[in-house]
């Protein structure tokens, strides 16, 4: 069930599998686990993220908090949990005096979140 592999030079492995059935067989917890101690190295299975550039959002938005973005999931009528995570492109300390907007970005787990949001 495995199409291809890739080593990455951080010593990451990537695993492309050859049917959806078959990665959604790897995301089930008990099948994680019996993947993960077949493997004699220390292993971590990531999840694929899915980010978009927000731009113009005002400054004042808390976009760091949790409760923030469970806020702008309700708004936008997308699944809670949906948003991971979110951040500033450009670091609060290098913003310019008096600055009002700013680009974010946004992380999801599920890539038609990702795409209604676009």
């Amino acid at each position: 069930q495995i199409k291809a592999t890739t080593h990455l030079r951080n010593g990451g492995l990537i695993v492309e599998l050859t049917t959806a059935e078959a990665a959604n067989w790897l995301c089930t917890p008990e099948n994680r686990l019996k993947v993960t101690g077949a493997l004699e190295s220390p292993v971590y299975i990531k999840e694929r993220r899915f980010t978009i550039i927000v731009p113009f959002l005002p400054v004042t938005f808390g976009i760091e908090d949790a409760e923030w973005c469970r806020a702008a999931e309700e708004e936008n009528s997308l699944p809670i949990g949906s948003i991971e995570a979110a951040g500033w492109i450009k670091p609060r300390i290098r913003r310019s005096l008096g600055q009002k907007v700013a680009h974010t970005l946004f992380h999801f787990a599920d890539p038609k979140a990702a795409n209604t949001t676009l």
